[in-house]
């Protein structure tokens, strides 16, 4: 019953941000805003099993570089499900991000029911899962097309649920948790962070391995479930490379980007950026500050938990969240979502001290919850600034022309069938303008373009968009056109010669 009843204040919390944040406007949007590019690839995953009737193992985007746009990264169970539900409702670009915004929500709610177990407080719980849900770079891709959200979430599920399991002893919850941390690790693989933490611990910590969090004869199931794990996400991989090459599709980053490869002007550029703006959208000062009190506090060992699986565990995340730092870091400009990972290692540090305080300090712990509250507030109003930010009708991060967001059915009217290959310019990125154009076809994407413009008829393209009138002014590519067939705000659409 405390559950049910935290539970229901929580997501009357997320309720209320919903609505402050004027989500419920912008969850109608297609891809835009910050890292649109990415946003139109898992859109279009979704799309094209909707539209194209695809078999799961058979996903595809909108750019034909390779064969057909055949490609794949992250496993695409939540595309294909909302293409499902594109069948059944219509097709509502809100279904997509409302699937992603219900994971993290779960997430977060996961973080509020893994307090309730480990605080004697249980206000304190609140504290995780408030900070995580009002980050608002975890909220913007978390209401979006993006994996990377979603994937941390259902691991933050998977620890609550093994959390679980320690205190009963119930088999199910353990394979439950398990279930989860495999799926989030397929979603992205860089989120297994806390899986590979819990692994850690357990194997490298003999005294966790004891009747106080496990019975003897479930430990087989523990490592087995861990091997299961890892192998489905051996054979993800296999099949992606597979699958990519199969197709000739190497779009997707499916590999490492390690620090020890980058210039030092790189070094230098990711780490401006992350103090002069991405710092601000992750956590709020005031959060950063409590945060970095904390890390000290770990680091020097001035404080000591009880509860040594939560203390290893912890200590194991900041490894890995290290570990992954050093591996990617190339891809952080101007990735900033592959930050998202990384993220787990804040939490760890904040139950870590909140478990600490609720331990040995009764008057801390009646300061925490007024402070609490303030940072709450706080960060409220920086989620909905940055939000705003980001959805506003003129905004850095707009680069297309506007008018794609309207421009299908202007195509259909000029006679143009969705099966029509076209030519998109300009777009430096693979799928949005053919996104919202609903064509296969090219952009200026792996410089597609520079190569091919003098051969668009044997590219089997009929049709080009130019929304940028310096494209005609290369004679290459006009000598291939029969003529302009339409203009739709600003967007020239041509047909190419036969």
């Amino acid at each position: 019953m405390k559950h049910f009843s935290y539970t229901l204040i929580f997501l009357l919390y997320c309720t209320a941000i919903y609505y402050i944040t004027d989500s419920q406007h912008n969850d109608h949007f297609g891809p835009r805003s910050m890292h649109a590019w990415r946003q139109a690839d898992g859109a279009s995953y979704a799309r094209n099993y909707y539209q194209n009737n695809l078999p799961f193992l058979m996903p595809q985007v909108y750019t034909q570089a390779g064969t057909n746009g055949y490609t794949v990264s992250e496993f695409p169970i939540v595309y294909y499900i909302a293409a499902k539900m594109y069948r059944a409702f219509g097709f509502h670009e809100s279904i997509l991000r409302r699937l992603h915004f219900a994971i993290f929500i779960f997430g977060c709610a996961s973080l509020l029911w893994l307090g309730l177990l480990l605080f004697k407080n249980s206000w304190l719980a609140f504290i995780p899962a408030v900070i995580t849900f009002s980050s608002p770079y975890l909220y913007y891709y978390g209401l979006n097309f993006m994996p990377d959200v979603p994937a941390l979430s259902l691991s933050f599920g998977g620890i609550y649920f093994i959390a679980a399991y320690f205190f009963d002893k119930k088999l199910w919850k353990m394979y439950f948790a398990f279930a989860l941390f495999c799926l989030a690790c397929l979603l992205k693989i860089s989120n297994g962070i806390l899986f590979c933490a819990l692994i850690a611990a357990v194997v490298f910590s003999p005294k966790l391995r004891t009747e106080k969090y496990f019975r003897t004869k479930h430990l087989i199931h523990f490592f087995l479930l861990a091997f299961l794990v890892i192998a489905i996400n051996g054979w993800w991989f296999y099949f992606v490379t597979t699958y990519n090459n199969t197709y000739g599709n190497h779009l997707n980053l499916t590999s490492i980007y390690p620090i020890w490869e980058l210039t030092w002007q790189g070094f230098d550029k990711i780490c401006v950026a992350f103090y002069d703006e991405w710092s601000t959208v992750i956590l709020h000062p005031v959060v950063w500050n409590i945060l970095f009190v904390g890390i000290w506090l770990f680091a020097t060992r001035k404080l000591r938990i009880e509860n040594s699986m939560l203390h290893k565990v912890v200590l194991w995340i900041f490894f890995g969240s290290l570990t992954y730092g050093l591996l990617w870091f190339q891809a952080f400009w101007p990735h900033d979502y592959y930050l998202v990972p990384p993220f787990i290692s804040v939490l760890g540090i904040f139950i870590w001290l909140l478990y600490f305080i609720d331990e040995h300090y009764d008057q801390v712990k009646r300061l925490v919850i007024p402070i609490a509250i303030i940072i709450v507030f706080d960060t409220t109003v920086q989620a909905q600034g940055v939000m705003n930010s980001r959805y506003a009708k003129k905004q850095k991060y707009t680069i297309i022309n506007e008018g794609f967001y309207t421009i299908e059915p202007y195509l259909r009217s000029l006679g143009i069938s969705r099966f029509d290959w076209v030519i998109s310019v300009p777009d430096g990125s693979p799928n949005i303008t053919l996104y919202y154009l609903n064509q296969p076809g090219y952009t200026e994407s792996c410089n597609w373009f520079i190569n091919n413009c003098g051969r668009l008829k044997e590219a089997n393209i009929k049709y080009a968009v130019v929304s940028d009138d310096r494209f005609l002014q290369n004679q290459q590519f006009v000598s291939q056109l029969d003529g302009q067939i339409g203009e739709y705000k600003g967007i020239k659409i041509f047909k190419v010669k036969k």
